[in-house]
This record gives structure tokens, sequence and C-alpha cells, in this order.
């Protein structure tokens, strides 16, 4: 108890990232808010995007716009940021290629993911349950309710027939596994994700590896690790890999799990590099550029895990912090934790310090690297003679990451 006041002193100092919230419909299923700011389906879009609200569906698909809400048995809700009431409809894809998909009085619509402000879909009772589970378990380090959530997700996915919630089910799978720090379990299911969406809305749930080294108290199994290695060593190509087509997504991911390897880690760099030139195909749509120029930012930062381990130049570093000031706000905390990697090796400890314990107080959804942080921001802090805050942050990462 005596840890509590700490750790809210410092959440004061960092902004907190919105929780999921949900409210229940007449059908009995439960409203699940897809909230634009959190880590969901359109968590990556920038706001300030000049795509029209509703756009045509390519190939000459008829679309009409839609000026107010309406009523056609459908339970989901877009808030669209030009309009002060929702859009009642039945949400039908997210995509990174080409926004999301509706049926509005049994016509389909095009909505950019920058046009949207929030977007509400109607889930299983058994999903809502997981999110609860999940919050639950993410808030009180509560080891067994995150394994309950797991149990939750993966029956929902199974049960329902609507492929909106099986992706997204899907997604807060791959999300439960990173609270957990089982980083090797999250990416084998990110990897279905890559199968439907070569460039997949769910960026910012991808478990990329920012940690080169750590000494987890908890993690993955070493049957798991072989067996996301192995997959991620079919996905390095650029087109022959699983989804069978053009995948950046899967490379990405691919990419950042092998570049340590052994066996694998020269073809891994070779395409984290090509990654950081990747630009959008000719004619593609807003969506995809963003996606892609974000795939670019994440894929540049991921090589940074190389440099780190001799000594940046201030140069270098400086460079650093001008990509990741580029970056959607809920892409930053891995670069940024590298950012502190070679600022400590600078010796530039206040700075190092104070970006440490930021992304282990906002990391709180990915074990691996809020346990890391945390860890690197006593030491920081320890070598500034800040001997007080140190063993206090260790006190934290204790009740956080201790079993």
């Amino acid at each position: 108890m005596q840890n509590k006041p700490f750790r809210a002193a410092l959440l004061i100092a960092v902004l907190s990232l919105p929780a999921l919230a949900y409210a229940q419909n007449v059908s009995g299923n439960r409203r699940v808010d897809a909230n634009v700011g959190a880590q969901d389906p359109f968590a990556i879009r920038a706001g300030n995007s000049q795509t029209p609200v509703m756009t045509p569906k390519a190939q000459g698909t008829s679309m009409q716009k839609a000026e107010r809400p309406v009523k056609t048995g459908a339970n989901d809700l877009l808030y669209l940021k030009e309009q002060s009431e929702p859009i009642t409809c039945a949400v039908l894809t997210i995509s990174g290629n080409g926004g999301l998909t509706a049926q509005v009085q049994d016509k389909p619509y095009a909505f950019p993911f920058a046009a949207l402000e929030r977007v509400e879909l109607s889930v299983s009772n058994e999903f809502q349950e997981g999110v609860d589970a999940f919050e639950s378990g993410k808030r009180l380090g509560a080891k067994t309710e995150l394994e309950r959530a797991l149990d939750l997700f993966k029956g929902a996915r199974q049960k329902t027939a609507r492929r909106i919630e099986k992706e997204w089910a899907t997604a807060k799978i791959v999300e439960t596994y990173s609270v957990l720090g089982r980083d090797d379990e999250a990416a084998s299911e990110f990897f279905l994700l890559c199968r439907i969406d070569p460039y997949s809305p769910y960026l910012s749930s991808m478990p990329l590896r920012w940690v080169n080294q750590t000494s987890l108290t908890r993690g993955s199994s070493i049957e798991a690790r072989t067996l996301a290695e192995t997959t991620a060593a079919t996905w390095l190509s650029p087109t022959d890999n699983p989804s069978g087509t053009f995948n950046p997504s899967g490379r990405l991911l691919a990419a950042s799990i092998l570049m340590n390897s052994n066996a694998h880690s020269r073809d891994a760099v070779a395409a984290m590099q090509a990654l950081v030139a990747l630009e959008a195909p000719q004619g593609a749509d807003q969506n995809v550029v963003e996606t892609c120029r974000a795939i670019s930012l994440l894929a540049a930062a991921q090589l940074w895990r190389g440099a780190v381990l001799r000594k940046p130049t201030e140069r270098e570093v400086a460079h650093w912090v001008s990509t990741v000031e580029k970056m959607p706000g809920e892409l930053t905390l891995g670069p940024a934790f590298l950012v502190a990697q070679a600022q400590k090796t600078l010796e530039h400890d206040e700075s190092a310090a104070r970006e440490f314990l930021r992304v282990a107080m906002l990391a709180d959804d990915k074990f691996t690297l809020a346990e890391a942080a945390s860890k690197q921001a006593a030491d920081a802090y320890e070598r500034l003679g800040q001997t007080d805050a140190a063993q206090k942050i260790r006190d934290d990462a204790a009740r956080r990451f201790g079993n």
C-alpha cells in the first residue's frame, strides 16, 4: 500500500491512455467503444487528414452520404468528427486498406480512419466479459484475471459468426498475451491478423521486440518461442509468405522477431532496411499511405536496436528523437525506450531516467517493455544519486512484475 502514492504521483506527470468504455444495447449484446485514442483499430491514424468523411468504395461500388442516424436493426454506432450525432450501422470490415466499411440502410459505405471520432461495435456478452477481465487484470496486476480474459476472447472468437468480432477478439488475445509478458504467443496470434490484412489496422497492438536482453520474471515457453521464430521465418519474404501477397505488416513483425536470430539475422535486418523505404503502392488510398508511413517509421526505429549496442553519436540520437516525434503517439513507447538507452550510453542520465520512467508508467499493456524500462529507470536514478526515487521505482516494479 505504501507504494501507491508514489506511483500516483508519477502518473500525474505523464499522459494516461484512455480506458475502453461500453454501453449495453437492447438486444442483450453489449456495445464496446473502439476509441480512436486507445489501442484499438483506429489508433495509428493521424487526426489531420484531409480525406473526405466518406469516400466511394473501389471498383465502382455506389456510395451515398448518410446525413443522420438511421434505424435498420443494426447495433453499431459511428461517431464522425464532422457530425454531432452518430450513424447507426452494421460495421462490415476494418482494414488498413480502405478504412472502415459499414452497411447503412442496406447500402455500403466507406469511412476513412481519419474521419472517425470513435466507433461502437456491438459484441457478444462473452467478448465483453473478456474486456472486463482484461481491464481488471491489467489494473490489479492479476494474472488469473488476464488468463480468464484469454479464455473468454478465444471463446468469443470461436462462437461468433461476425467477422469483425473474430478479428477484434484476435487483437485482444494479442494484447492480453502482451500484458502477461508472453510475447511469442502474442506474435503467433498477430500473424493471423496479418493473413487477413497486409496493412493491419492493429499496428499499435503488434508485439514488436524492443528489448534485446532482459531478465523477465515470466514469459513464453521454449515451445512458444520456437513456434514464433519458425513462423516468422515464413514471413520474411516480401510476397512469398503465408498471405501470398505483398505484406508489410507481417514482414515487419517477422523481421523484428528474427533480428537477433543466429540463423536469420542477416535476412531480418535486410528486410527491416527495405521496410524503412516502404512506400504505398501507386494509387493507394490515404489509409494505406498512413499505414505504410507508420510501418516505415517503426522499421527505422527497430534498426536502433543494433545501434544501441554500440555508442551512437549525439547526432544520431537527435535524429532518433525527431523520428519519434513524427510517429503517432501510441506507437512511440518502444522507440522512446531505445532513445533512452542511447541517452544512457551518452551519459545523459537525467534525460534517460525521465524517459525510462515515462515508458515504464505508460507501457502497462506491454509487460516486457515496462519491466525493462522500470529496471533501467531505477538504475538511472541510482546513478544520479537519487537513491530514494530509485528504491521506490524498484518497489513498484516488484509489485507490478513479480509473480
